[in-house]
């Protein structure tokens, strides 16, 4: 699944509506919101929103262990 980060997120949601695609759903994810995209040959494609640029810092030299 291809991820991209958009500008501006409501533009190129309607941008790639308006080519066809379908959003399949909205979600958050620690920089900001973002959309899945499913184009008519259901390739999957998802796009944010860098709207918190400095969250990634709270997560340098964090390990998670399982």
């Amino acid at each position: 699944m291809l991820i991209y980060r958009v500008n501006n997120l409501d533009k190129a949601g309607s941008e790639l509506q308006a080519r066809g695609w379908k959003e399949e759903k909205s979600m958050q994810i620690p920089n900001g919101p973002c959309l899945t995209f499913r184009d008519p040959a259901s390739n999957f494609i998802v796009i944010y929103e860098n709207r918190r640029p400095n969250v990634m810092n709270n997560f340098k030299g964090r390990i998670d262990i399982s």
